[in-house]
């Protein structure tokens, strides 16, 4: 088992970054959706990586944007 300690998370798609992801010093990538090929490179970097829906991805930065508004 792999402990975690650094976590990047990418909103919507990570294919335009993944050359990026996969050499950034994290254990975690989470990204809304992400192409097989580019997942490989990320993984085969020795990340975890976890594709949890374009959408889904969206929705959580909308609602952490819409608290940090509310707090000013």
């Amino acid at each position: 088992s792999k402990k975690i300690r650094k976590v990047a998370v990418v909103c919507g798609s990570g294919n335009s970054i993944a050359r990026r992801l996969a050499d950034i010093d994290y254990d975690l990538v989470i990204v809304g959706e992400i192409g097989y090929h580019n997942a490989l490179q990320i993984i085969e970097s020795g990340k975890i990586l976890v594709a949890i829906g374009h959408g889904s991805s969206e929705k959580l930065a909308t609602v952490d944007m819409c608290n940090k508004l509310e707090e000013r």
